[in-house]
């Protein structure tokens, strides 16, 4: 996991600099990609995808949400991340790439 730091760093700080304020911390994202694995194995994808709609909401307001899905490494950083749940084996190489296509189509 150590060598996801620099990921998570840069993608904290990113998310902070687009929103304006310290929302978002690398222990957040090192937690929340260790509880993808706890609630993938117990209440599956859909529980998975169930989990992180709420979870964003409870951290970003609307308006910071907006921000971030026209920012201008949204894409690229989301990608990084979604790579890293393939590698830890919380999605599979086709959720990946569904899940990379809803990225790029929630712009």
């Amino acid at each position: 996991m150590d060598h996801y730091q620099a990921l998570y760093r840069e993608t904290a700080r990113y998310v902070n600099k687009v929103i304006r304020r310290k929302a978002i911390t690398t222990k957040m994202i090192q937690r929340w990609v260790e509880d993808a694995k706890r609630i993938k194995q117990t209440k599956g994808t859909v529980g998975l995808v169930s989990h992180y709609k709420r979870l964003y909401k409870q951290v970003l307001t609307e308006q910071e949400i907006e921000r971030l899905k026209h920012s201008a490494r949204k894409t690229e950083l989301s990608f990084r991340l979604i790579d890293v749940l393939v590698e830890e084996k919380v999605l599979t190489a086709i959720q990946a790439k569904w899940a990379k296509q809803y990225v790029t189509r929630s712009s």
